[in-house]
């Protein structure tokens, strides 16, 4: 009898270890809150029934005695095969569903948006120093707009790294500390390396970074608010969300030239996107400047609740939501849906070698990549591209609202957008729109539209004293964007007629 106990005892143990399993398991699932109770109810009637046949199969049937009692039977296999199976599979779901959690957390930020500005020390190509340290004696440059891109002035920063003061004389503009860093007026200068980018877009520096050389970089914290005005449940409200495609591979809160600038207008009663590209050259008002105008892809240099509020008063509306990601965290959400398919309206060779032919196009995320950054290949440049990077998205907007690519590809999903995405969705608001999709399955329209303009030469904000290349708004473009937000807002069913003759 002393056998027939432990095979009880072992039993006992594996069917207990099943139950914890599965209690973790169906834990992550209601954690998540995205699985409607078509799907969560019939999962958990099929684990309370295995949890059920596994203990029959173990403690069930007759009571047995002398030998037969000792003696491990198939109905014993058999539940052991199911209990062994349950765990694994449990303990595999629930700590998949975990991440997912997880993940959403972290690229999901309600609060104060916590952006940071990367600053460099630049010195000469030729220049001894190897590091700050080498520098320590040295004259830096720097700039008044320093000092408003971070929670710290980077003069401190630098003398907190040191240890010591160093001698720092403040320049007018960024043009202006670097035509001293040439002349030999400073040794080393402060510049926030996203202005790298505006600096080379004029003929006189456009070969600054030949010329100097990253010494030190160092980052400063910021605090941003955006906007506090969500709607009350985004399911049944619609909503405008700011997608911003960052043209920095380092992390996405890296405050940064905003390349990719739409709105995406979301009506979840209606299921129609509407989606509004602005070219990243437009002239506009920057806030930061106190509605001096800058252009577009400069707005993103003072922090993504800038651009917002810049394609706010552009379009005379109201943006809830934002949603950031840089290149590489696009090309690599891309490759985790299995690659998407595009439409082109003409074959042409990207920059980057990429052959895009006139028509259906299936892309991985470099091709992908490739096809939405390129705009010297295509007659109209800037429109171009405006354009097809809309259609990129709403090809991924369709790949991951069949709600199987969700399922199928969700680890590497979360893997992609980890560090390379963030948003202000909170992680109640994205579980319960994942819910909606899976409990419906709809399809989505979504429809683009790209506003247009003349290009020219004109003086900006973030170049002061510099004429730059820009393009001036199409004033009745822009209306008609306001005119198509607003009945993607109030309802109506807007069909892509309403885009192809404004």
């Amino acid at each position: 009898m002393a056998k027939a106990e432990t095979h009880k005892k072992l039993f006992l143990v594996i069917w207990v270890l099943q139950l914890l399993a599965e209690a973790f398991l169906t834990f992550n699932f209601l954690r998540t809150g995205m699985f409607p109770a078509k799907i969560l109810i019939p999962v958990l009637i099929v684990l309370v029934g295995l949890a059920v046949l596994t203990y029959f199969l173990f403690f069930g049937g007759k009571k047995k005695t002398g030998r037969a009692a000792r003696r491990i039977t198939k109905k014993n296999i058999a539940a052991i095969i199911i209990a062994v199976i349950m765990i694994i599979l449990s303990l595999i779901g629930g700590f998949m569903l975990n991440k997912m959690v997880s993940t959403i957390s972290k690229i999901s930020s309600t609060d104060a948006l916590t952006a940071s500005t990367n600053f460099g020390v630049y010195v000469l190509t030729d220049d001894p120093a190897q590091s700050i340290e080498d520098a320590a004696a040295y004259s830096f440059g720097t700039t008044e707009s320093n000092k408003t891109l971070g929670n710290s002035d980077p003069v401190d920063v630098i003398e907190e790294a040191l240890g010591s003061s160093i001698s720092a004389t403040e320049y007018e503009t960024a043009f202006t500390m670097i035509d001293a860093l040439y002349d030999g007026s400073a040794q080393a200068i402060i510049l926030d390396q996203a202005m790298v980018d505006v600096v080379e877009e004029l003929e006189q520096y456009e070969d600054y970074s030949d010329k100097t050389r990253l010494l030190y970089e160092f980052t400063v914290d910021r605090e941003q608010q955006v906007s506090e005005e969500k709607v009350d449940d985004i399911t049944q409200n619609p909503f405008i969300v700011y997608l911003s495609g960052s043209d920095t591979r380092s992390a996405v809160l890296t405050t940064s030239r905003s390349d990719v600038n739409i709105l995406c207008v979301v009506n979840p009663v209606t299921k129609r996107v509407l989606l509004v590209n602005t070219p990243r050259d437009y002239y506009v008002s920057n806030p930061a400047g106190g509605g001096a105008k800058d252009k577009l892809t400069h707005c993103g240099i003072y922090g993504i609740s800038n651009s917002i509020a810049a394609l706010e008063n552009l379009y005379n509306t109201d943006v809830q939501y934002y949603a950031q990601i840089n290149f590489t965290g696009f090309e690599t959400l891309i490759d985790a849906i299995g690659g998407i398919t595009v439409y082109s309206d003409t074959a042409f060779t990207t920059k980057a070698g990429t052959t895009v032919q006139a028509g259906e196009n299936y892309m991985n995320g470099a091709q992908a990549l490739a096809f939405a950054r390129e705009r010297y290949a295509l007659a109209s440049g800037d429109n171009a591209r405006g354009q097809n990077q809309m259609k990129v998205i709403k090809a991924v907007i369709q790949k991951l609202s069949s709600g199987t690519s969700i399922i199928t590809n969700y680890s590497s999903i979360l893997n992609s957008l980890q560090g390379m995405f963030t948003t202000d969705i909170s992680t109640t608001e994205i579980s319960s729109l994942v819910s909606m999709q899976l409990s419906d399955m709809s399809g989505w329209t979504v429809i683009s539209y790209a506003v247009t303009g003349t290009g020219g030469s004109d003086y900006t904000y973030s170049a002061p004293g510099q004429a730059l290349y820009v393009m001036y708004p199409n004033d009745s473009k822009v209306a008609y964007a306001s005119e198509l937000i607003n009945k993607v807002l109030d309802g109506e069913m807007l069909t892509e007629s309403d885009v192809s003759t404004d």
